[in-house]
């Protein structure tokens, strides 16, 4: 797996991230009540928060619920949030590319 990227994100804190696993993507889906899972926005929100593994070095403990993801989302804000999922859109554009060659 992947080691953790650091990037800056909401009011100048430096956020740790990482992709999600296959198994912490699972497990995700068993704490999204359905009616989210089928909301293209907010399931982009929820798994970009969950790329979070560390705010300015501390590590973020893993959501157990959707209020824990709540949390974690007012914590991080638009622009801790829109670090998260540029970390995502890059990540996912490396692989493609690594996929065609």
């Amino acid at each position: 797996m992947a080691d953790i990227v650091t990037v800056d994100g909401a009011n100048g804190a430096k956020l740790g991230l990482k992709l999600l696993s296959i198994r912490e993507r699972f497990e995700a889906f068993s704490i999204i009540p359905a009616a989210d899972q089928g909301n293209p926005l907010r399931m982009g929100w929820i798994f970009s928060a969950l790329t979070v593994r560390e705010i300015d070095g501390v590590p973020v403990p893993k959501p157990a619920s959707m209020d824990d993801i709540g949390k974690l989302l007012e914590r991080l804000d638009d622009d801790g949030v829109a670090a998260a999922q540029q970390f995502v859109v890059d990540s996912q554009t490396k692989t493609a590319e690594v996929a065609k060659n």
